[in-house]
């Protein structure tokens, strides 16, 4: 009996490894995947195996209702999340001369939910590619949804810029948002990202002002976390910073909830542009096959990893 139950252990055990194996073909195979050799190919199936017991069980316990979020083996399974944003949204801002402060109270009436998009204010979902610029598109992003929601003109702006010229900050590492807003507002606008395409990686700096499209930025704040559906109401999407754990890169549809990601190191930058009950609706910076066309929900309300102790907002004239 005990060699009969063995035998069918090993036979189990191979038809799921022959089943993950055309899984894995197939999955390279629709995401254009190739390795240098047959050591990386080795190494990023284990990565791709370990993610898929996560997302099956994952989803197994959102389908059951003890999750409010559903994973999916994307582009990003044979990565971790360690590779995919590498400390990548620094948290603190202290440069002189720059006004930090909460944002004063207003009385305007707000809706219990609304979405930029809907307004046609939100550019395209973007993708930073190999570059940790998350800072970059987050800055950008928001500047393009407040541009537009004031004069009703959306523009594609360029993140290039900021990587290529914006001291503040330096290229693909680390990076201040609100740093980056006040490069903004020094320059007094950005080009287009027509004028000045995305590379993904940091050049010389080609700022050509006779190509700026003005943006003329009064203020920049840090919001306070009651008053972010108000800020993002009246003037448009916001940025914030979050922290993100192992499983955010699997992030598929629903709205995200992860407790320890408010102690995560590894952090990332995104929109806010909009809003519903319980939840948050962002703008990612992975591409439009990531997630939910490029946009996930987060747990609102409950400074779900940090996403709502670090809004930046920017206030154009």
């Amino acid at each position: 009996m005990k060699m009969m139950y063995l035998l069918i252990l090993m036979m189990s055990t191979t038809v799921s490894g022959s089943v993950l194996d055309f899984k894995w073909k197939l999955w390279k195979s629709r995401y254009a995947k190739s390795y240098l050799n047959s050591t990386e190919e080795l190494l990023r199936r284990q990565i791709w195996d370990t993610n898929w017991k996560k997302v099956m069980h994952h989803n197994n316990r959102a389908d059951n209702g003890k999750e409010s979020y559903w994973l999916e083996m994307n582009q990003f399974a044979d990565m971790t999340i360690e590779e995919l944003e590498q400390d990548n949204e620094l948290m603190s801002w202290d440069t002189e001369g720059v006004p930090v402060r909460i944002q004063d109270e207003v009385n305007e009436s707000v809706p219990a939910e609304f979405d930029w998009r809907k307004k046609d204010c939100v550019t395209q979902v973007k993708s930073q590619g190999k570059c940790n610029s998350c800072w970059a598109f987050a800055a950008v992003g928001t500047i393009e949804s407040r541009l537009c929601a004031k004069t009703g003109h959306l523009f594609t702006l360029s993140e290039q810029q900021l990587v290529d010229c914006d001291s503040g900050n330096d290229g693909c590492s680390p990076g201040i948002r609100a740093q980056a807003f006040e490069y903004i507002k020094t320059q007094k606008g950005l080009m287009k990202d027509s004028d000045y395409p995305y590379k993904a990686m940091k050049g010389r700096c080609n700022f050509n002002t006779r190509h700026l499209v003005n943006v003329v930025i009064a203020d920049i704040r840090n919001v306070h976390a009651s008053d972010i559906a108000k800020d993002i109401f009246m003037y448009g999407p916001t940025s914030s910073g979050i922290g993100i754990m192992d499983d955010f890169h699997l992030y598929s549809k629903g709205i995200y909830s992860n407790p320890a990601c408010s102690t995560a190191e590894t952090r990332h930058a995104i929109i806010i542009i909009g809003y519903g009950p319980g939840y948050w609706t962002v703008k990612n910076s992975w591409g439009e096959t990531w997630g939910d066309n490029g946009y996930f929900h987060i747990k609102r309300g409950v400074d779900m990893c940090d996403i709502e102790k670090s809004v930046y907002s920017p206030y154009l004239q």
